[in-house]
């Protein structure tokens, strides 16, 4: 039942390889510098049904409103190995001279902060590394993706060569965002419960704990039913019908299996759905600003509007040095 998300995800996953050769938008944003004055405009937005007359981006530049180093996002059907990887130099960001280095390990949800983990890394003299490959759940064991039974092979040889590569970096931390999607089985169609899920994602981030004892794990967002960008350009007057509410099956939502995970494993995180959802609704538009770049993504925009809140995070959980 969940193949179309699983569907329409790599197919978001296969247009943002090609970001990297398009220069993203120039689109800002005020910072939110406290989680009060987040949640006060969340709860604004939640009640607003039409766009204003000036956005930010563009209703236009939303669906293109993307970060920057989409070429260190590996392809989702290609190679389980990283010889398309651009590699440590290019891409690194942040404060590049800087001895302490953070690893971005992922899929594109962990490439979508990379903005502004760059801002934070220059302001915290810290180097970012992004190791990333599109649409990847980096659980520990192989899982059936509905795509492809060799692309579901690849994306763990992936994940299990990332962490040797990531051992031989000698990272202060590793941040690590991924995609998972509701309902997860093997590749023998063997569906995974939330312990046994929590159990193979902890496996994993052991192994990077292992490394360094600064893993970060961050929650996923909300994921309304269709792609908030078109859903916004078609209808800007009933903006309350383009977001999804936070109890909704269809967000994907992982708080339990992930916090669980992560304590397991003696990882960080931080629940997240309060960065992106009030009580009663998950908004497509916050003040001015367009939040979502597809159903997966947010806008660089938003994250990098949202610098301030993934900071103050980081460091309450000993992240940055």
């Amino acid at each position: 039942m969940f193949a179309p998300l699983r569907n329409v995800a790599v197919a978001a996953a296969l247009f943002l390889t090609a970001v990297g050769a398009v220069a993203p938008s120039a689109a800002s944003a005020s910072p939110i510098t406290t989680t009060q004055q987040l949640a006060s405009l969340l709860r604004e937005a939640s009640s607003v049904s039409s766009l204003p007359s000036a956005t930010t981006p563009s209703v236009a530049k939303e669906s293109t409103d993307y970060s920057g180093w989409g070429n260190c996002l590996l392809n989702y059907s290609g190679p389980g190995n990283l010889a398309a990887w651009p590699g440590e130099k290019a891409c690194s960001f942040g404060d590049v001279r800087s001895t302490k280095t953070i690893v971005l390990f992922g899929d594109s949800q962990v490439w979508q902060w990379s903005d502004a983990l760059n801002t934070i890394g220059k302001k915290d003299h810290v180097r970012m590394v992004l190791l990333a490959r599109s649409a990847c759940d980096l659980a520990s064991v192989v899982q059936w993706d509905y795509y492809s039974v060799a692309d579901s092979k690849n994306c763990y040889a992936f994940a299990n060569l990332a962490v040797k590569k990531i051992a031989a970096l000698h990272p202060w931390g590793v941040i690590v965002a991924f995609i998972k999607i509701p309902t997860t089985e093997t590749l023998s169609h063997h569906l995974l419960s939330s312990a046994a899920y929590s159990g193979y994602l902890a496996d994993r981030l052991k192994q990077l704990v292992a490394i360094t004892p600064h893993v970060f794990l961050m929650d996923q967002h909300p994921v309304p039913a269709q792609n908030p960008a078109t859903c916004v350009a078609i209808h800007p007057t009933q903006l309350l019908h383009c977001g999804v509410s936070p109890t909704a099956p269809q967000q994907a939502m992982n708080e339990p299996d992930f916090a669980r995970a992560a304590a397991a494993a003696g990882a960080s995180f931080v629940a997240q759905k309060q960065w992106f959802c009030s009580a009663t609704y998950c908004p497509v538009l916050l003040d001015h600003t367009l939040l979502y770049l597809d159903q997966y993504h947010f806008t660089k925009t938003f994250t990098v509007a949202l610098t301030p809140i993934l900071e103050a995070a980081l460091h309450s959980k000993g992240m940055l040095p």
